[in-house]
């Protein structure tokens, strides 16, 4: 595992950059940056929460049942978004992969909520990495930064204002 973390890490930046770059295609691409890069860290700095750690050591419970929570939370997600008055409602650049659908997620969509599951899981620990180390308000900072970025950037390329 120590010999993939430079190539992981560099995934991870590519992962992080180019769905900015070329969202329409890339776009499942963010279901990757938040496990890819702060897994490294926890590999060296907690090593007990590390995902990685876990493949290392031949122990792949964690990882799969994650994984699968991913799926079921997904699934009860799509479910309670279907029925919902406000929603999302998804399309994909490929008009033939919006034909199969499971609420109104269209099919392979749900693949991104397995890789979703590690990438909370690998954040939320890189967090209370900082927390731990003295360093909440740096935790704070970036949080709060990246989440004003991301729902400016959803607010301009995902929502559709109806009466406007």
């Amino acid at each position: 595992v120590r010999g993939w973390i430079p190539h992981l890490v560099a995934a991870g930046v590519v992962a992080l950059l180019l769905p900015l770059a070329y969202p329409r295609y890339l776009f499942p691409l963010v279901w990757c940056w938040g496990f890819l890069l702060p897994e490294p860290i926890l590999y060296f700095m907690a090593p007990e929460v590390s995902l990685l750690r876990d493949l290392e050591m031949g122990r792949g419970r964690r990882i799969l049942l994650l994984l699968l929570s991913g799926l079921v939370c997904g699934l009860f997600w799509e479910s309670w978004n279907y029925w919902a008055g406000a929603k999302w409602i998804y399309t994909l650049p490929w008009a033939w992969l919006m034909k199969l659908k499971l609420f109104e997620m269209p099919l392979p969509g749900y693949l991104g909520f397995p890789p979703f599951a590690l990438e909370c899981w690998s954040l939320w620990h890189m967090g209370a990495l900082l927390f731990r180390r003295g360093r909440p308000l740096l935790y704070i900072l970036i949080l709060a930064a990246f989440s004003l970025l991301v729902f400016h950037q959803m607010d301009l390329h995902t929502v559709i204002w109806q009466g406007r």
